[in-house]
């Protein structure tokens, strides 16, 4: 009977054991759970980084003022136990696509002779011309030297997002960065480029699920409207645990405010929330963002109060490719409720082509294609897709993970190889959708709906839609221009037969 009870008394033990396991492994993280920056000497570490800057009115609405991006790579130099140190670079991004060095010194060559070229006199070329058009051309030419002065005043001030620079810096294996050398402000408050994607690990023997901790954010601003001025504040942030995306992930939420003011004789406030997630294979950050708010101070001429997002993702496997044409390269990216929708009479008619057909596919993949559409035959995210797919069917596990150490090769093609999967089915979906697009009849009308026709698509070659007539069998072309819009969408969307 003792013995029964001792082992009923360590069965409650491990079962007790077990139950707070399993709530630190909900939280994302294990309590007391020891973490460390784990990164590889040589190994570049590359993420792509996104911020979103919005005006906010006294009413509340939000007018995007700015969307920059750039990608950012570290280099790893030195490792121990207790800090590493790494090299870093950054690529800007002309709106969503990265510059070529270059091209950028060339549009930086031309911004400035814009700005140095005396603006011509339209009066003088031609004296009758009326007074009011040639003022409204002077006026348009000295609003685009002035935009160009104020495109070389923020290179001046963020440097990161929209320059290349490059630089050093050191920091501790729990991600708080000692030192930074080398250029990279970022608007308003977001601090140095090179610090955005480091997140701060909680300490060895952290028992808790939340810890906190204070940053020395520096920043430029214009306090005159001329001469940008470097400064700092402190932000005060407090770190809880949450559920990761994951396995191999931990995560956690964030909530700072300001601690402290500016040195510049600003009157200005801060806060913000946002989540990180940190990689414990590769021993690096993974993604995260941060939403914040301040007020009081000035962004390219404009002052008042700003909403501002920051997203990073590190860039393995698919992501750069997405990234670099103006994507998200978040999972979420893939998933059939974000990709294009097609309406439900095409979208049975469909669904019905595909069950009575002997398809060697799998009933995950008959789903999807009931689901969503294929894009824009032309478009980006087409384009973008298929040069995915081709990367991965011309690339090696060694070629597609060039990025990754060996220790953390595995992990990484795991993450790839599940993604490249989901890749390459929506590409042999859509690809499929189109061809069966060409077997399925349907009526073709102009945009009054006055002439309508029974029809088979063949293909749309970008200006016109040719149509196999099922009254006659002959094959017709048609201007896009003389469809209805219902027409023109499906003739975009499935009239290139697939790859």
């Amino acid at each position: 009977m003792q013995c029964f009870g001792r082992h009923l008394k360590e069965a409650s033990v491990h079962l007790r054991v077990f139950v707070l396991a399993l709530l630190a492994y909900c939280h994302g993280v294990a309590l007391g759970e020891e973490m460390s920056y784990q990164p590889k000497i040589g190994q570049p570490y590359e993420y792509g980084i996104e911020v979103r800057i919005a005006k906010t009115s006294d009413g509340g609405e939000f007018r995007m003022l700015d969307t920059l991006r750039c990608r950012i790579v570290y280099e790893v130099t030195n490792c121990s136990a207790e800090q590493w140190e790494a090299t870093y670079a950054t690529v800007p991004f002309n709106a969503m696509r990265p510059w070529s060095e270059s091209g950028f010194r060339e549009h930086i060559r031309q911004t400035e002779l814009r700005i140095s070229t005396p603006a011509p006199n339209p009066l003088k070329d031609n004296p009758s011309m009326p007074p009011f058009v040639a003022e409204r051309i002077m006026r348009s030419i000295l609003m685009t030297k002035e935009r160009s002065k104020m495109y070389l005043q923020r290179l001046a001030i963020y440097p990161g997002l929209s320059s290349f620079c490059t630089g050093t810096l050191s920091v501790t294996s729990r991600g708080e960065v000692v030192s930074v050398h080398g250029k990279g402000n970022t608007p308003l408050l977001l601090g140095h480029i090179a610090k955005l994607p480091l997140m701060r690990l909680p300490a060895a023997d952290q028992t808790g699920d939340s810890f906190s901790y204070k940053d020395v954010v520096e920043f430029g601003v214009i306090s005159d409207g001329t001469d940008p001025i470097k400064s700092q504040m402190s932000l005060l942030s407090v770190v809880k645990s949450r559920t990761a995306s994951d396995e191999g992930l931990v995560a956690y939420d964030r909530e700072f405010e300001q601690a402290g003011g500016a040195s510049v004789g600003i009157d200005f406030t801060t806060s913000g929330t946002g989540f990180s997630e940190f990689s414990k294979t590769i021993g690096m950050p993974f993604k995260g963002n941060i939403d914040f708010k301040c007020d009081g101070l000035n962004y390219n001429d404009i002052e008042g109060s700003f909403r501002i997002r920051v997203g990073f993702h590190l860039l393995n496997g698919w992501r750069r490719e997405f990234f670099d044409n103006g994507f998200l390269p978040t999972d979420d990216a893939l998933a059939p409720i974000n990709l294009p929708r097609m309406d439900d009479k095409t979208q049975l008619a469909l669904q019905r082509q595909l069950l009575s057909k002997d398809l060697s596919i799998d009933r995950a993949l008959m789903e999807l294609a009931t689901v969503s559409a294929p894009p824009n035959s032309l478009s980006l995210l087409q384009e973008t897709l298929t040069k995915t797919v081709a990367k991965i069917a011309n690339s090696s596990g060694e070629n597609v993970t060039k990025n990754v150490t060996r220790n953390t090769k595995n992990a990484v093609n795991k993450d790839f190889d599940a993604n490249a999967i989901a890749i390459k089915s929506i590409h042999a979906r859509w690809a499929l959708l189109r061809r069966l697009a060409t077997q399925l009849p349907r009526s073709w009308s102009d945009p009054s709906g006055s002439f309508r026709v029974e029809a088979l698509l063949v293909e749309f070659n970008g200006g016109n839609v040719s149509i196999r007539r099922i009254d006659n069998d002959q094959i017709v072309q048609v201007p896009i221009s003389r469809l209805s819009d219902t027409d023109i969408e499906f003739a975009k969307s499935f009239g290139v037969r697939g790859e």
